[in-house]
């Protein structure tokens, strides 16, 4: 744990306890501006926290999205190489339709001889 976060870890179970245990009402003014600022530094910590999980997990979901959907375009193209060339048609037009490289419409044409 790097050193500011685990004095911020102490200072926060501190202020934990501070908080279970005070009686705003019956504090002095300096412990109740004091109470008040850390309430609202902690108010807004946990909403900068909350922002950060959701753009966390905002930016997880399309990366995730844009890899199913490359790996979904990839797939597709290798099933219609391997309809074209069930179907007869030249490596070298297979290559030009889908785009994929040589090496992956032999590789596909020795899969399908074989099987």
């Amino acid at each position: 744990m790097q050193p500011e976060l685990k004095t911020f870890a102490s200072a926060y179970e501190d202020y934990q306890q501070l908080y279970e245990d005070f009686d705003y009402f019956s504090a002095s003014p300096t412990e109740r501006k004091k109470y008040s600022d850390w309430l609202q530094s902690m108010m807004q910590y946990n909403g900068e926290m909350q922002g950060a999980r959701d753009e966390g997990r905002a930016k997880g979901r399309m990366e995730g999205r844009a890899e199913g959907c490359m790996e979904w375009r990839a797939e597709g193209r290798i099933l219609i190489a391997t309809n074209l060339l069930a179907m007869g048609l030249t490596v070298d037009n297979i290559t030009q339709a889908t785009d994929l490289p040589l090496e992956t419409i032999l590789s596909l044409k020795v899969d399908l001889e074989n099987a």
